[in-house]
């Protein structure tokens, strides 16, 4: 759902039966090895990187039974082969 503004980092969000949607990140450099960025029992989906890529801004459903804006900072994923 979002390119860092490098185009380092994929951005995207899964389904699961358990945990309904996920937010996931993928490095575009090295082993391009996929990782969960929120996984929740809530539905978090339509993430989006910040202009600076310090920051993720998506959508959560199912806490509070509205469709809330959350932001939280990104860590980039460790680099792996």
């Amino acid at each position: 759902s979002s390119w860092s503004a490098d185009g380092r980092f994929l951005l995207y969000f899964t389904i699961d039966p358990r945990t309904l949607e996920d937010l996931w990140v993928v490095p575009m450099l090295g082993a391009r090895a996929p990782s969960v960025f929120l996984k929740t029992r809530f539905v978090e989906a339509i993430g989006a990187f910040s202009p600076d890529g310090r920051w993720v801004a998506y959508n959560q459903t199912n806490e509070s039974g509205a469709r809330d804006v959350y932001v939280r900072p990104f860590v980039p994923p460790s680099p792996q082969a």
